[in-house]
């Protein structure tokens, strides 16, 4: 969607605001009320306006909202629409592909959008196709598989730690994660840092590496107070 935030009209709020710099001098005397009749970026309400509008309009499609996530919405025949703010990802069956057409251009209709395509990348997540065969029009995709490598590859530089060597496990079985004052071991002064990293560390494992999860959940425990143990273990 193009600015997304700009579509939505306000009917239930009585919302004011002063003119913008550039008006006449005569419109923005003292007396002037300006009531704002469409949503604008900055506006504490835009996101829920935005979300109300596409809602509505999506549900007229026949799309459904999905119960486990109101920004999912599935379609009988095979179509399933996740929205993130302003970007969609559609995932269809080959069979609905004449239906997906016509909801793209229902979505066209209403809204500024830009179509670019297959999908590549959502939300830092990689989208890998395997295909069969020689030429786009005979490729046939085989399978999908999800990576991050850009998204590791810039937090592993972010925590200089781009030449370090890897590990055949994503934890030390000989490491015990505890509160380490007992062993004489000093609290860190950079409790951000050790934040930074955990939390780098739990989107690639809620998106791509469930691998890890058992690993950044033991290190979530010392948020709050990590030794250097802790940063050792994370690193």
């Amino acid at each position: 969607m193009v600015t997304a935030f700009l579509n939505p009209e306000v009917d239930d709020d009585d919302i004011y605001m002063t003119l913008p710099k550039g008006w006449p001098e005569g419109l923005n005397a003292p007396t002037i009320v300006v009531r704002l009749k469409k949503a604008l970026y900055g506006l504490k309400q835009a996101p829920q306006l935005w979300h109300n509008d596409i809602n509505t309009f999506l549900l007229s499609l026949e799309f459904t909202q999905s119960l486990a996530d109101p920004n999912l919405y599935l379609r009988s025949n095979g179509i399933l629409m996740l929205l993130y703010i302003d970007d969609i990802l559609m995932l269809y069956p080959e069979d609905a592909t004449k239906a997906v057409i016509e909801v793209k251009a229902r979505l066209s209709e209403k809204y500024k959008i830009t179509n670019l395509g297959p999908a590549c990348q959502f939300l830092g997540i990689e989208i890998h196709r395997e295909e069969n065969g020689t030429s786009t029009s005979t490729c046939t995709v085989t399978g999908i598989s999800l990576g991050q490598k850009a998204f590791i590859t810039t937090i592993l530089k972010r925590f200089n730690m781009q030449n370090a060597h890897g590990a055949s496990t994503p934890l030390d079985p000989n490491v015990k994660l505890d509160l380490a004052e007992d062993r004489g071991e000093k609290e860190l002064k950079d409790i951000k840092g050790y934040q930074a990293i955990v939390g780098s560390l739990m989107y690639a494992a809620l998106a791509t590496r469930p691998d890890i999860s058992f690993a950044v959940a033991a290190l979530c425990r010392y948020n709050s107070r990590p030794f250097s143990s802790h940063l050792a273990a994370a690193k």
